[in-house]
């Protein structure tokens, strides 16, 4: 098993400050089509800032963007020839929020791949996202690509 954290990361992609917005991840070489990607929430986290006051829930699109962050890195690890280029979110298929994480959660995104279009370099995932009581607090189907500076 593998672990990386947020040093080890930026290592890896070409994010940072707040659009990193994964700590760390594990990855199972026995496992090359499936990664977890995880984030503690503080009160102080800067995705909290306005959404919503006195009422702070992590929005939605933050984890859409871990789920993509998470499953980029997974494509980073698992396809040698693609290292040195730039992932590029391409959409969302499906999304299913069923719980908010709020602060002091601890979420674990874990990413599977499920399609490759291998000429295009297009990849379709599966990801879930569940906290620390291990409840699913969202699901969804992802695409993503990677390649050179756009």
């Amino acid at each position: 098993m593998l672990e990386f954290d947020k040093k080890m990361l930026e290592e890896l992609l070409p994010h940072r400050g707040i659009a990193l917005v994964i700590d760390g991840l594990e990855y199972d070489l026995e496992k090359p089509d499936f990664i977890t990607g995880k984030k503690i929430l503080k009160e102080n986290d800067p995705h909290f800032t306005g959404h919503f006051p006195g009422n702070h829930i992590f929005p939605g699109h933050w984890s859409i963007e871990a789920m993509a962050l998470t499953a980029a890195t997974l494509i980073k690890l698992s396809r040698i020839k693609l290292q040195d280029a730039y992932p590029y979110f391409l959409g969302v298929e499906k999304f299913d929020f069923k719980r908010p994480i709020k602060p002091g959660d601890e979420i674990r995104i874990s990413v599977q791949l499920l399609e490759t279009e291998e000429k295009r370099n297009i990849f379709t995932f599966l990801g879930e996202v569940v906290n620390q009581k291990n409840k699913i607090v969202a699901t969804g189907t992802i695409r993503g690509t990677i390649a050179t500076k756009i």
